[in-house]
């Protein structure tokens, strides 16, 4: 029997992208509007004229729009995308938080697929004829991978290994140091320009401030006592003993990264951390030193 539970892509990163998303093109849309009232509006330092203008108004107006339809369907996908596990039943809903898939868990097929940039996982379930995806971004995806294949009916003893105290940080790393540099470049470019390299410097400089948030804060203690992760803003996302870890994801390539489910969450990382091949080998000692229970 399974625990009532919701696995949808609140509290992900997910989050941060339609954030982003819908504050860059309403910021760009009123830029937009701000520059064409502007009657000396000027492009490669002349002022332009109406035609120029009007082609300005245009291109630029339909990168918002874009930008903005984009982060409302993601927005709306975020609120309402999830899967409802109830006893041995299961409920998905789409992106409009209309029910699309309900059945017992014992009498669906679901499968895993991987694709995309980073060759991220995705699961397919079907059931009567009806088929319902979800990707690797949802929340506590390899816990209910495991649910909907039926691997989560084997029950472990908890772990003979415990592994010594380390910390995995993003300080220092290659990503780090660059993401300064270009933050540096940017703020010199914005001074020398006297603010007129703004609109190239809209999207990345918001990138660089949060890659340094996540090189100076973000990190993962391993210990004997378990696993604890501290986001960016310093906030403790997952603290989970050892015996609470239930499996591990490594996704391989550029973006790619590793996820450690966990029965208080999900740990995420990318594979840009420092010492990040240890990390996975000590993860990985510790789901080998469990014993199956009868």
């Amino acid at each position: 029997m399974t625990d009532q539970r919701v696995f949808n892509y609140r509290a992900t990163p997910a989050g941060y992208t339609v954030g982003f998303l819908l504050v860059w093109s309403s910021i760009w849309l009123f830029a937009t509007a701000n520059q064409f009232s502007n009657p000396n509006f000027k492009i490669n330092g002349r002022v332009a004229s109406p035609s120029e203008a009007r082609d300005f108004l245009i291109f630029s107006s339909m990168v918002g729009v874009v930008g903005l339809s984009i982060g409302l369907r993601l927005l709306f996908g975020f609120l309402n995308e999830r899967i409802a596990i109830d006893g041995e039943s299961i409920r998905c809903f789409d992106w409009l938080g209309r029910e699309r898939l309900a059945d017992d868990l014992r009498s669906i097929r679901a499968k895993e697929e991987t694709g995309g940039i980073v060759d991220a996982p995705r699961m397919v379930i079907q059931s009567r004829g009806t088929s319902f995806k979800f990707s690797a971004r949802l929340n506590d995806y390899g816990i209910l991978r495991d649910l909907v294949t039926g691997k989560a009916r084997t029950r472990f003893d908890h772990p003979t290994y415990a592994p010594a105290p380390q910390t995995f940080h993003y300080r220092g790393s290659s990503w780090h140091v660059s993401s300064f540099l270009f933050l540096a470049f940017g703020s010199m470019l914005m001074v020398f320009s006297e603010g007129e390299a703004w609109p190239a410097l809209l999207i990345p400089m918001p990138i660089f401030v949060w890659a340094q948030l996540v090189g100076w804060v973000e990190r993962i203690q391993l210990g004997p006592d378990g696993v604890v992760w501290t986001d960016l803003l310093g906030r403790t996302r997952v603290r989970a003993a050892l015996y609470e870890i239930r499996t591990m994801d490594v996704i391989s390539g550029h973006g790619g990264g590793a996820r450690i489910y966990t029965d208080q969450g999900t740990v995420r990382c990318m594979t840009s951390i420092k010492n990040f091949s240890t990390l996975e080998n000590e993860v990985e000692k510790v789901l080998a030193s469990r014993k199956p229970l009868p």
